[in-house]
């Protein structure tokens, strides 16, 4: 069910559309910059790259990017868009057995949606060279915005919402499969917004 929704639903995107492009690639080229100096002239994998907005971005900053997903309709996009990047529409299980890596993975809301961490987190450290980093955002439930009332809290939202980690838990589960805290940036709303190193 998750896979043929995000296979083919998801967003509404189709080759030649992309709900909100402009303004993606405005915020994507925005938030690029503060990791110019993890991305130059290095390989880079946007992991759950939608359309393709943030491995544009890193381009420009001189990264050779690379995007995976397994939408569909949003790979096409992508590929239709910007052809001279790689593109993969795939799981993250047949990803990591191309045996690809890179020195830095961009993975920004998608945690979230995976129904289970094992696969996604065996692909970062199975794509993360050592020494490499891997940002991630995704929903903060330790997080003082947070309702009291859990339901009350808009990222409850199954079924694309189906995880939720508190900082504590997700150092946990990256020391888990090999990383450690490099930087964690401040938020004011409920997010994760942690750079971790391959150790």
């Amino acid at each position: 069910t998750l896979a043929h929704h995000y296979a083919h639903n998801y967003r509404g995107a189709t080759a030649g559309f992309y709900p909100k492009a402009a303004d993606r690639r405005w915020r994507g080229f925005w938030r690029s910059l503060p990791f110019a100096h993890y991305v130059a002239r290095k390989d880079v994998l946007d992991m759950g790259c939608g359309g393709g907005f943030m491995v544009e971005a890193f381009a420009r900053l001189g990264a050779r990017a690379s995007g995976l997903d397994i939408s569909e309709n949003s790979i096409a996009y992508a590929r239709t868009r910007w052809p001279h990047y790689n593109f993969y529409c795939e799981d993250p299980a047949a990803f990591r057995k191309r045996k690809l890596t890179f020195d830095f993975v961009f993975s920004s809301e998608v945690l979230e949606h995976v129904p289970g961490p094992d696969e996604f987190m065996k692909t970062l450290a199975a794509v993360t060279r050592p020494g490499g980093f891997v940002y991630i955002s995704a929903p903060d439930a330790g997080h003082p915005a947070v309702p009291q009332d859990c339901a009350m809290w808009q990222d409850i939202c199954p079924p694309e919402h189906l995880q939720w980690f508190n900082h504590n838990n997700l150092v946990l589960l990256f020391a888990q499969y090999g990383f450690k805290v490099h930087r964690k940036y401040k938020s004011k709303s409920p997010a994760h917004s942690v750079i971790f190193q391959k150790i």
